[in-house]
């Protein structure tokens, strides 16, 4: 499973790397967003626009999801 690491990503960037991320990748993919609600925040979007969900791949921590198609 391919894994995407948003920490250490300026928040102007986000969208971008997530959106191209999941474009060149397919499903199931991981993304880690750590604690950030922006981050969490701008993955939802990014996988709301192209119809894919994600679930906390562990509930102790949910700074990091897995990636799937509807």
């Amino acid at each position: 499973m391919e894994c995407l690491d948003l920490h250490g990503i300026k928040h102007e960037n986000a969208r971008n790397i997530i959106e191209d991320f999941i474009l060149l990748h397919s499903c199931p993919m991981e993304i880690i967003t750590g604690n950030s609600l922006e981050m969490q925040k701008f993955t939802k979007e990014v996988l709301d626009k192209y119809k894919l969900y994600a679930f906390h791949k562990n509930f102790n921590n949910i700074g990091s999801v897995v990636v799937v198609e509807l």
